[in-house]
């Protein structure tokens, strides 16, 4: 945001200095906050603000989305190391008894 801030001071049009800052950003929240910032110099603010407003309120969706997704690849990874973990309780608490059973 530093670098479209010295552009729009140096001269460069706003306009495309938003669309450069969405290009700039790789995440796709950016890059639609750059397209609409842009928009809304050429065309006037009226709804600038429902419309950032919105915006605002998926970006959020996404990244809940993204966290859940995150979280149950985590769980799953997880479960591998948990059945380790039963395999060798079971070893340990069956191994004596079998052992056990073969001295008597």
């Amino acid at each position: 945001m530093e670098i479209t801030r010295r552009q729009i001071m140096g001269g460069v049009f706003e306009d495309r200095a938003y669309a450069d800052f969405g290009r700039r950003c790789a995440a796709p929240e950016y890059l639609r906050l750059g397209s609409l910032l842009e928009t809304y110099v050429q065309q006037g603010n009226r709804e600038l603000f429902q419309a950032l407003e919105q915006e605002a309120m998926n970006a959020l969706s996404g990244d809940l989305l993204r966290v859940r997704k995150r979280g149950e690849q985590a769980g799953t990874l997880l479960l591998i190391p948990i059945l380790m973990l039963f395999a060798l309780t079971l070893v340990i608490v069956v191994a004596p008894a079998l052992m056990q059973m073969q001295l008597t």
